[in-house]
């Protein structure tokens, strides 16, 4: 080889610089990102055990990265009759950082922030293999049995840990969370 070609070489080369790398790794990243949601939503879409716990899902189509969810209260809970709306956005970073998850819905629940926000372990536990389908199933949980103990609406989780109070003691329960959670029901989500 002679000493032009190897210094052609060495010219081309440099002209791939890290920062033309990471450029093209993010692309990837996003393309990969796209793709795994998609495939999520086209699972959860058609997924019976979703539609049996009441979940649906839909696409935002100015938004590959937010999916619109919705979800019926639960028999045998204050949200029985209600029809929920969620949000899950997800990062460019998905499936390494995981997605936000939001009641659009207002609703009295512990694990719910003011903001909507929800507070679940599947997310606080982030495990990349998690997908929609696992998101949902752990709201639909959720609702079912409320994680009082480390409340995102400290309200909601002390009317919950006294009406546990009242029957460790032997009193009749007040229902005090229940009757509440049941009032935002019927004001705030859409009736089924």
């Amino acid at each position: 080889m002679s000493d032009s070609e190897s210094v052609s070489f060495e010219e081309e080369d440099k002209s791939f610089n890290s920062e033309d790398f990471e450029k093209m790794k993010v692309s990837l990243e996003k393309k990969d990102t796209d793709l795994r949601v998609d495939q999520e939503y086209k699972l959860a879409k058609s997924d019976k055990y979703l539609s049996s716990l009441g979940c649906s899902v839909g696409r935002d189509e100015n938004n590959k990265f937010l999916i619109n969810a919705t979800i019926i209260g639960p028999k045998n809970t204050p949200f029985y009759g209600g029809f929920y709306k969620l949000r899950i956005t997800f990062p460019k970073e998905y499936p390494t950082n995981y997605p936000s998850v939001y009641f659009d819905t207002k609703i009295f629940h512990p694990n719910v922030y003011s903001d909507g926000r929800i507070c679940i372990d599947v997310v606080n536990n982030w495990n990349p293999d998690y997908s929609i389908i696992d998101i949902l199933e752990a709201v639909y949980i959720l609702l079912v049995n409320p994680n009082e103990g480390s409340p995102a609406n400290s309200e909601a989780g002390n009317l919950i840990k006294n009406d546990k109070k009242c029957v460790e003691d032997g009193k009749p329960n007040p229902h005090t969370y229940e009757k509440k959670a049941s009032e935002w029901n019927s004001l705030y989500a859409y009736p089924v």
